[in-house]
This record gives C-alpha cells, structure tokens and sequence, in this order.
C-alpha cells in the first residue's frame, strides 16, 4: 500500500460504523474466538480505518490492539482514540499474536508482497486472519469507486497465502445472500452517485444479515458462495 495512499470512502466507513453493528460484531467475534480466554496477547489491526474495528476489539475482548494505516487523515482518527499507530512495517519491531484484516488487501495491487510482511510480524503459533470482499463476477461500479482493485476467490487468496512456514486454518465463504445484495449496489440508481446511504446499511444489518447468517450456518451454503470471504493462517516455525 503505498505510503501517500487517501482512501476514496470515509463516508462509507463512517456509515459502517454507525449502521451495521451486527455485521461489524461477527467481524471482531471470528478475529477475537482465535484468542478468547487470553487477554494478554499482543494484536494488530492492519488497515484500521476510522477505528471502528479496534474499538470492537477492546470492548468485546479488553484487547488493545496497535493499529497499521497509512492514509494521514485517518491516521489523525485513530491517534484521537488513542492508538498506537504504524504507518510503515519497518516501524513494527515487535511480534504479534494475532494480526486480523478487514476488507483492506482489495485495496492494494500487490497484496501478495503485503501477506508476506505480515506474515513476518507473526509470532510462532500466531494468528493471520483475513477477511476481504469475493467473488470477481459481482464487482461493481461501487467496488472501483472505493478503491478495490480485485474481489477474492477462495483459490486465489489460498495462492496469495502459499507462503514458508504457515498453515491455512480455515477458508469459507460469508454472507450468501450479500452476494445479491451488492449487485443491487450495480442498479441504474446507483450509477450517478455510487454511494449507498445509512438507511440501506439499516436494513441490510438489522434484516437480511440474520437471514443470511441461517443461510450461512444453518443451510451451509458458506460452503459455495458469498459475498465475503474468512481466511486464517497460522505460523507454525
């Protein structure tokens, strides 16, 4: 990610933040199940945001995570909330326990290059946990506006981790009926402002997320499509 990278949607972040706390909950739930029971871990949230996540963390789990970003104006954000802050890896001298990412490595060309670093900051038995958008044949015009250069599939992103001396967890699919849902985003009404706004973020959290977590588990069409994916690593040497 490049140093003077400004990322296009803080609007939609901010809208994130206020209107999808299910959704934004069961983020930090599968980050934070990987250390349950130990709250002296060491963790790094890569590509924080506004803070929404890490703000989660602690709440849920009384984890103070380090934070990596590099877009100023949200670096500002998250030293406000009182945040260590990494702008660069070289700055990170120490190991991490957990390092978890939310619906950032679209947003970098080489994410490969980046999976490798941070595998690096892991410590022996630590934890990557990934969670990106997927499925190629749904990006949309919303998708190119808020910078994503690609959307995941799950063979793609079990290549992007063939990397020395970890071990993949787990790889599924979340959010089946999602899938549909941003392909709603591709309709003729969206194509002159792209944004979605809070209300549709209510919705989406407050009725079809429930409905798409019984498809999800219950019927376990995880196992064939989604709008995101959930990937974990762990470094074994």
């Amino acid at each position: 990610m490049a140093k003077d990278f400004s990322y296009s949607g803080i609007d939609f972040l901010t809208n994130m933040e206020s209107s999808m706390q299910n959704y934004n909950k069961f983020i930090i739930k599968q980050f934070g199940n990987l250390i349950v029971g130990n709250n002296n871990l060491s963790v790094l949230d890569f590509g924080s945001g506004i803070g929404t996540l890490p703000d989660l963390f602690f709440d849920n789990y009384n984890v103070k995570t380090d934070c990596f970003e590099v877009d100023k104006s949200l670096i500002h954000k998250l030293q406000k909330r009182g945040y260590q802050v990494y702008s660069d890896m070289s700055q990170i001298n120490k190991l991490y326990d957990l390092i978890y990412t939310s619906n950032v490595l679209e947003h970098i060309e080489n994410s490969k290059t980046v999976l490798l670093e941070l595998v690096t900051k892991l410590s022996k038995g630590g934890y990557l946990a990934i969670f990106v958008p997927a499925n190629k044949n749904i990006y949309t015009s919303l998708d190119k506006k808020l910078g994503h250069f690609r959307r995941y599939s799950i063979n793609e992103l079990r290549h992007k981790l063939d990397i020395p001396d970890i071990k993949i967890i787990e790889c599924r699919y979340v959010d089946f009926l999602g899938t549909f849902a941003w392909l709603f985003t591709h309709l003729k009404r969206f194509h002159s402002t792209n944004k979605l706004s809070s209300n549709l973020f209510i919705i989406y959290d407050n009725f079809i997320w429930p409905i798409t977590r019984f498809f999800d588990t219950k019927l376990g069409l995880q196992k064939f499509l989604g709008k995101n994916i959930y990937c974990v690593v762990q470094k074994i040497d």
